[in-house]
């Protein structure tokens, strides 16, 4: 349950995991608590929940697998979108699991590098451990590596967006860090249930799009 007072990363982090029918509500929350912050992505936020607004928790549900399930483009592993399946991955994940562990951040079934636990992480780290290095290099990296696998419009784009806006109005970061260039081939970690619970259907397409499928 995420309270009014929660740190605005932890009520992201919870629009980013697997929706409920609190989702909208959610929403409204993370717009009231970014708004003076982070302008754009309160408006980003706004655009989302207008597209999500009504919709049963079946299809954003659906919405949800087809983008971060079905398709390893759009993983939501931070460390994988930015250095693939390699050692260099396992040291980051090492290092963000002594960082959870410090800060009590639970993991949840995920591995350290999902994006919401990583913005929860972002939400306890005190300046002296660099959290705007961590954003600047990584996190900012992969979101915008994400995106490039959605269409611009799509809801889910718009939220990844609103969250890359919000951090870089917190930590200052003028001009947005791009994509990295290479990727490598992955199955998203902890995804396994979320199929389960959701039928399989053509990746990344939402069932709010008009050509999505009914």
């Amino acid at each position: 349950m995420i309270l009014d007072t929660a740190h605005p990363y932890d009520v992201v982090a919870a629009l980013l995991e697997y929706p409920d029918a609190g989702h909208a509500t959610l929403c409204e929350l993370a717009i009231e608590r970014v708004r003076e912050r982070a302008p754009r992505a309160a408006s980003r936020l706004a655009d989302h929940l207008t597209l999500v607004r009504g919709e049963d928790v079946r299809a954003l549900e659906e919405m949800y697998t087809r983008c971060f399930d079905l398709q390893a483009a759009v993983c939501l592993e931070v460390g994988w979108q930015i250095f693939g399946e390699t050692y260099t991955r396992g040291s980051f994940l090492v290092k963000l699991r002594q960082a959870l562990r410090v800060h009590a951040v639970p993991e949840g079934g995920e591995l350290p590098d999902f994006l919401p636990v990583v913005l929860r992480l972002l939400a306890r780290l005190p300046s002296d451990e660099d959290p705007r290095g961590l954003v600047k290099e990584a996190v900012l990296p992969a979101i915008a590596k994400m995106l490039q696998g959605l269409p611009e419009t799509h809801p889910y784009a718009l939220l990844l967006d609103a969250t890359r806006y919000l951090l870089a109005a917190d930590f200052r970061i003028e001009r947005m860090p791009e994509a990295p260039a290479e990727m490598g081939t992955y199955t998203p970690p902890g995804s396994e249930e979320r199929r389960n619970r959701a039928p399989r259907v053509d990746a990344c397409q939402s069932p709010l799009d008009p050509g999505a499928p009914s």
